[in-house]
């Protein structure tokens, strides 16, 4: 339950920062998203060997956290939930190149530079998102997609997605804190897993017939 709030917490506090009166928060949220996608794509498209270039890029959108008071607390939540995928996508590079190659006098394989260069890609991706989603409220980034000809029903799905996966982690923080008060602390057995994912799939359905009703007696088609 605690990891429930905890990231229910987070989300809040993202959108209250986004919604800030900042600097960065009063730029164009058009300019941004455009800055960032390009950011990204240079950095994707870095050598899997060119270890330097990327890491300095990588600094870039933590230097920009540092010097605009980003909370490095919320970074670190993202970058510890991208890391493990990261790491496994990586890990097998060093076993297939091991050419050898000197880095700044350090001797190094191709592979282990190809495997640090997709971690620092991938941490430089994560930070630059963080920097876009924690100066910009979800909805001027899907008015900014929906501008640029993104199909209206992916950016209302985002939307969508983004704004009630808080009602959904409430929901699941209620079951777990039904299932505590009725006598349980070892935390949620194995066996009650899949009664508790129907429960929450039977409140989940619920709940989103009546966000579908009132968007339609709002005019919503």
């Amino acid at each position: 339950m605690k990891l429930l709030s905890r990231v229910t917490e987070n989300i809040r506090q993202m959108d209250e920062l986004a919604s800030a009166d900042g600097l960065l928060q009063r730029q164009s949220a058009g300019l941004k998203l455009a800055a960032v996608l390009l950011y990204i794509a240079a950095v994707m498209l870095r050598s899997r060997y060119d270890i330097f270039v990327v890491l300095w890029l990588a600094v870039i959108p933590l230097a920009v956290c540092l010097l605009f008071h980003l909370p490095l607390s919320l970074l670190a939540g993202r970058l510890l939930v991208a890391f493990p995928a990261l790491f496994f996508l990586g890990a097998a590079e060093p076993f297939v190149d091991r050419t050898p190659a000197a880095a700044a006098g350090v001797c190094l394989t191709g592979g282990t530079t190809a495997m640090l260069v997709l971690w620092l890609k991938g941490l430089a991706a994560v930070t630059a998102a963080f920097v876009l989603t924690a100066t910009t409220p979800m909805e001027k980034i899907a008015k900014v997609l929906r501008s640029i000809g993104v199909p209206r029903l992916l950016t209302t799905s985002l939307l969508l997605s983004y704004r009630y996966i808080v009602l959904l982690l409430t929901e699941a923080e209620k079951l777990s804190l039904a299932y505590e008060l009725r006598g349980s602390t070892r935390g949620i057995s194995p066996r009650e897993w899949g009664s508790l994912a129907g429960q929450l799939l039977l409140r989940t359905i619920d709940r989103a017939e009546q966000i579908g009703d009132s968007m339609e007696l709002r005019g919503y088609r």
